[in-house]
């Protein structure tokens, strides 16, 4: 019996198609936004369809919002393929928007997530034909807007290998301890500067375990000579180093299938990191909000000092990064999980100064302890004084209504002169937290 295949021929007949919507995707929609919000650039997807009545192309964005953060790389694929596939989840376009027609054909879709650990954005393209998803690419393109192709991954650890960052680290750790589970020695896996996975597995005997320690102790040992890598935590030991993770958070979580044996020490996950490469991070990131990060501490305490103009916090940030690292986030990931609410209520204010003393040049304004704001009048005596990040924070400083409220509350009845104020951006001028967020 003959069987004759037939194939979709949308592949080849929307090839230019697809190529056009990709090309403009990353040239008008991801270059500019990576450009600005670098670190801060959220997941967004582009759906491609050609409408059979009028030959319009529509591109559509659609942004990833409700996406599960960590999924491992195949499990991605797959929810991407089913939205793509499914006009009910919201990326199909339900209508031509030039005719109105409904249900125009679909061509292809791309997803787009920024890793800012390698400053790369990864491209997942799903070629659609007929009723089904007939390829998958992979592409990375840095911030200059130029693109490579990748091979498709096998799975999250060839895809950290291939890109040099995780996509998503829980999903690496999910990987890392099931294929090591039972190795002969202690694993190793460097998932970012300063930043290793490790695992000792499943052993006979005591001996056994002394026998796969004395090798990794020499490994540690070399690691440590220039006197980094200063950090080693162990999952086990979350309830000892009492940092309140909620449950969901936790290794018990996103790890469930080992957590009784990582529970009872019978395979042990760990962690080694140098806090020296975890503050060189903060110092970039910091830097997008026209500040600066430095450690002000000795070996065996992490207290940062945040710069910006005449204004510095100083933080112990030891229990931030004890929590990002248990909870399975790179530096990045959890910086911007954790520390945002603090790097923009530093910014704000130390641009809050040089407004005040342009506004009101009648009196001088004073920074104490790092950012305690003094106001003196022209006899030098004190107006007022108040902590810089409650009152940068209360009010909306760009805001010229509550700019003015901001003055009458450290110098009543003063109007500050007229003067116009400019607009924030990234790199430059930091974007202004909500007030609402603020007083929280």
């Amino acid at each position: 019996m003959d069987v004759l295949l037939q194939f979709p021929s949308e592949g080849l007949q929307f090839r230019a198609q697809r190529a056009e919507a990709l090309a403009t995707f990353r040239r008008m929609c991801r270059v500019p936004v990576i450009s600005q919000y670098g670190f801060e650039t959220e997941d967004i997807g582009l759906f491609v369809a050609s409408c059979d009545a009028c030959s319009h192309v529509t591109a559509r964005l659609h942004a990833f919002t409700d996406l599960a953060p960590d999924l491992d790389i195949n499990d991605l694929e797959a929810e991407l393929s089913s939205r793509a596939l499914d006009a009910s989840c919201g990326w199909v376009p339900p209508h031509c928007p030039s005719c109105g027609a409904a249900h125009p054909r679909p061509i292809s879709g791309v997803f787009a997530r920024y890793l800012p650990e390698v400053g790369l954005d990864v491209h997942i393209h799903l070629i659609r034909g007929g009723n089904r998803i007939t390829d998958i690419e992979y592409f990375v393109m840095n911030v200059a807007g130029e693109v490579r192709t990748l091979p498709r991954p096998k799975d999250s650890i060839d895809f950290l290998h291939t890109v040099g960052t995780p996509l998503s680290l829980r999903a690496v750790w999910s990987s890392f301890v099931a294929k090591d589970a039972f190795a002969s020695e202690i694993q190793t896996l460097s998932v970012q500067d300063g930043y290793f996975l490790a695992m000792r597995p499943f052993a006979n005997s005591d001996a056994d375990v002394g026998r796969m320690a004395q090798p990794f102790y020499e490994w540690i040992s070399e690691l440590q000579k220039d006197g980094g890598f200063d950090v080693i935590a162990y999952f086990r030991d979350l309830d000892d180093d009492q940092l309140n993770i909620k449950p969901e958070a936790s290794y018990r979580a996103w790890l469930d299938g080992y957590a009784s044996e990582i529970d009872r020490a019978l395979i042990d996950p760990m962690i080694i990191v140098d806090s020296n490469a975890f503050v060189s991070v903060l110092n970039e990131l910091a830097f997008m909000y026209g500040l600066s990060a430095e450690r002000d501490s000795g070996a065996d305490t992490l207290y940062v000092k945040f710069s910006g103009g005449d204004i510095s916090v100083r933080l112990n940030l030891a229990p931030l990064l004890f929590r990002i690292i248990h909870e399975g986030y790179t530096f990045h990931r959890g910086i911007k999980q954790y520390l945002m609410d603090e790097l923009r209520a530093i910014s704000v204010t130390a641009e809050v100064v040089p407004l005040l003393r342009r506004a009101v040049p009648a009196y001088d304004f004073k920074i104490q302890h790092g950012h305690y704001i003094e106001v003196l009048n022209s006899q030098g005596e004190r107006v007022s004084a108040v902590d810089g990040i409650r009152l940068a924070t209360t009010y909306e400083p760009r805001d010229i209504q509550q700019f003015c409220q901001m003055v009458d509350e450290l110098i009543p009845g003063q109007n500050p002169l007229p003067f116009t104020l400019g607009t924030p951006r990234a790199g430059q001028l930091a974007p202004v937290i909500p007030c609402a967020a603020a007083s929280a």
